[in-house]
């Protein structure tokens, strides 16, 4: 190990060992070439600045975002930026099935594939492919429903990693999906071994949540194919001769599709000289959803052609069966996640212009279209508190404003930089049209101890209040601020844009926006920042402490590797290594003490300020219930959050164990904490 590595983290093996064998710069025989992260910083640094208008401005300052950890981008950009190797910067995508098909199947399959090998994650919905035991025209008869194909995608995610660590994916299904039993199921056997190489989230709409608070029925349906009497007596009207018009052109789209394909430009042309009726929603190559649209026709375009389908009911249940065993799954093995789809939806910033979401990326931070991609980096808020650990504590929100203001302008670089390395055009159309990017926030936990307010109290839901609307706020502005240099993103209509409820607790930053427009279609997330906040040597993102001291099962190295949380030696360094030394700061509590009521309403108080999403990991004792889970879910829906995930000890194997001499016991966290 590099001796200049491990003095730079004060003997911290762990950390110089995830910063020489994840990020540092690597020569073409594998040596190391880069010793320490001020290397790593400097290279960062230069590389993305060249893409700015200004670049020796930007050079210096990204050199001071960059120091001692206050920013962190995403662990793609510290391992690709200035590399020359073939690697995506930005962390993850969605991809979409194009259609109910097994070409769109494996053709999904494949992207997902060519992405994992270009060092990027992946969300994929499985809404659109059709139920169990639907007909189908091949020598199955029937199909095997859309969870079959979970195992698939999984297999693809496991085979195809980067680095020695596993891809990322995550899987959703809509709740009102028949398969949805199935889906919700899928990891729950006795030995953990299904679908392992993914997470798994079930989409909830809030009408679904209402109808559990009532005990009222929930159909589950999907749109089928329809016969030609269904054509005929709905959208057709009864006119035979437009029926008989509109199956020709189909069967033509059909036997055209058989020779080659339709590319996304054919579809499109296609579908709009059919003879159509009106009041038939069109889903075009798998977006948006059917269960977004109003229906109850549907004309669904994809490579293979253009089809009607119905919405086609396939029973009803009780709303609370699917309710509780969501809940009992959950409890059981930790998954699935929910994923308040209405909520996400209703207060996205990119509802038009091809850019409505359709899922997540794989840790559900980031709310993606198809092809959709996050561009990541987080401001690490424990380095902007003065006079830690004293009754003079307090955020340096003019160092902090800098950093927001610099990051913007550095995520922004970083997607110009990046637009010629995504696996797929698809996806650098759409990065190039939406300029998404997600600044996040790491090390909060850290920084309210040092502040000496308690994570989950009252104190810290109103701290995080003010300190994320002046995030989102200067944030916003400085994204104005580029579009007036730069232009605004190709898509951007300010009628459209601004008339998300997002925008409506805006205060005088409004009319700077209105002005110059904005550029970037959304700005702002909270990731997990896995590894990156165990390099910078914080907590991650906005979750609670996990524990003081862990044991942490590192994959690449195959070994548990004892881990101290950095703030312990701080605290120590600042009193002169004086007192006790199993005393602790008065404010410090980890997660498992962490009121679970406390810790979501701190969680909905910073979504209000998030364009996007947060991803949030609620852990609990292995005492918990069922019981607990539901309130957690339920508490997370009333307070406006758009997802959560609840991990109760012991129900998943764990990635950190509480280490030996940790003043605390309890809980473990769940395998969305990245593992090396």
């Amino acid at each position: 190990m590099s001796l200049g590595a491990l003095e730079f983290f004060r003997g911290d093996a762990l950390r110089a060992r995830l910063f020489l064998e994840r990020y540092a710069l690597r020569g073409e025989g594998g040596e190391v070439l880069e010793e320490e992260p001020p290397q790593m910083w400097e290279r960062l640094a230069r590389e993305i600045s060249r893409f700015d208008p200004d670049p020796e401005r930007a050079l210096e300052g990204f050199r001071w975002l960059l120091w001692d950890f206050r920013f962190v981008p995403g662990g793609r950009i510290m391992f690709a930026a200035g590399s020359g190797r073939r690697a995506t910067l930005a962390n993850c995508y969605l991809i979409p099935i194009r259609e109910d098909s097994v070409e769109g199947i494996m053709g999904a399959a494949l992207e997902a594939a060519r992405t994992f090998s270009y060092g990027g994650g992946v969300g994929v919905d499985l809404s659109i492919l059709r139920p169990r035991g639907e007909k189908v025209s091949n020598a199955a008869l029937t199909s095997s429903g859309a969870a079959s194909f979970m195992e698939l995608f999984s297999q693809v995610t496991g085979t195809i990693g980067q680095m020695g660590r596993r891809g990322a994916l995550m899987l959703t299904l809509h709740c009102a999906h028949p398969d949805a039993f199935d889906f919700v199921r899928a990891k729950a056997d006795p030995d953990r071994s299904r679908v392992r190489y993914a997470n798994v989230s079930l989409l909830v709409e809030d009408s679904f949540v209402e109808a559990v608070l009532r005990d009222d029925l929930w159909e589950m349906w999907y749109p089928a194919p329809c016969t030609r009497e269904e054509l005929l007596d709905g959208p057709m009207g009864g006119d035979v001769a437009a029926l008989a018009e509109l199956m020709l052109s189909l069967e033509r789209l059909r036997r055209k599709a058989l020779e080659e394909p339709l590319s996304e430009a054919e579809a499109r042309a296609e579908a709009e000289a059919l003879p159509t009726p009106s009041g038939l929603s069109l889903v075009f190559m798998g977006s948006p959803s059917p269960y977004y649209l109003p229906g109850p026709f549907y004309l669904l375009v994809g490579p293979s052609g253009v089809e009607v389908r119905r919405r086609r009911v396939y029973r009803r249940v009780r709303a609370r069966e699917l309710w509780d065993e969501l809940v009992h799954c959950a409890f059981d093995s930790a998954e699935p996640g929910v994923i308040f789809i209405s909520r996400a939806r209703r207060f996205s910033t990119t509802e038009y212009a091809g850019m409505g979401i359709l899922s997540t990326n794989p840790c559900s931070e980031v709310t993606l279209e198809p092809y959709g991609c996050c561009c990541l980096g987080s401001l690490n808020l424990s380095a902007f508190v003065v006079n830690p650990f004293s009754g003079g504590a307090q955020m340096d929100l003019t160092s902090l404003g800098r950093a927001i203001r610099w990051g913007v302008r550095f995520l922004d670089d970083a997607l110009e930089a990046g637009l010629e390395l995504h696996p797929l055009p698809q996806q650098r159309s759409h990065a190039a049209w939406g300029r998404r990017i997600g600044l996040g926030v790491t090390g909060l936990a850290d920084a309210l101890v040092k502040l000496g307010i308690e994570y989950g109290s009252l104190a810290s839901t109103s701290f995080c209040d003010d300190l994320f609307s002046f995030i989102r706020k200067v944030a916003y502005v400085e994204s104005a601020l580029l579009a007036r240099e730069r232009g605004t993103f190709p898509a951007f209509d300010p009628g459209r844009h601004f008339r998300s409820p997002f925008f409506s607790h805006f205060g005088e930053e409004m009319e700077v926006l209105q002005r110059f427009g904005l550029r970037n279609c959304a700005l702002l997330t909270c990731p997990p920042v896995g590894s990156g906040s165990l390099l910078a040597g914080t907590s991650s993102g906005i979750e609670p402490i996990f524990h003081l001291r862990v044991s942490r099962r590192v994959e690449s190295l195959g070994e548990e590797v004892l881990y101290e949380h950095p703030l312990l030696g701080e605290w120590r360094r600042l009193r002169g290594f004086e007192g006790d030394p199993a005393e602790l700061p008065p404010a410090l509590v980890t997660a498992h003490r962490v009121e679970a009521r406390g810790r979501v309403s701190l969680q909905g108080t910073i979504q209000r300020h998030v364009d996007q999403s947060i991803s949030s990991t609620v852990n609990l004792p292995r005492s918990a219930g069922p019981r607990e889970v539901e309130e957690i879910f339920l508490e997370a829906w009333r307070r406006g959050c758009k997802g959560i995930t609840v991990y109760r000890e012991g129900s998943r194997p764990p990635v950190l164990r509480e280490g030996p001499h940790d003043p605390y016991s309890g809980c473990r966290t769940c395998e969305l904490n990245e593992p090396l």
